[in-house]
């Protein structure tokens, strides 16, 4: 009987161990996918203002 306690203790310490690992999986994930959606949202509105202001300082240097 000692054996199959000391089985199921183990297992639970496996359990525990494999339910950490897959939460911070999951939660790699989601920063990753929330890094991603960031990076395409002011991406392209940081390109789009430093390009605009090139334009401006092009044409006050043009005057």
């Amino acid at each position: 009987m000692d054996c199959i306690s000391g089985l199921r203790r183990g297992s639970r310490l496996l359990n525990r161990s494999f339910k950490i690992l897959l939460f911070s999986f999951c939660a790699t994930v989601a920063i990753c996918c929330l890094l991603v959606s960031m990076m395409r949202h002011f991406g392209p509105l940081a390109v789009a203002s430093h390009m605009l202001n090139e334009k401006q300082m092009m044409t006050l240097l043009d005057e």
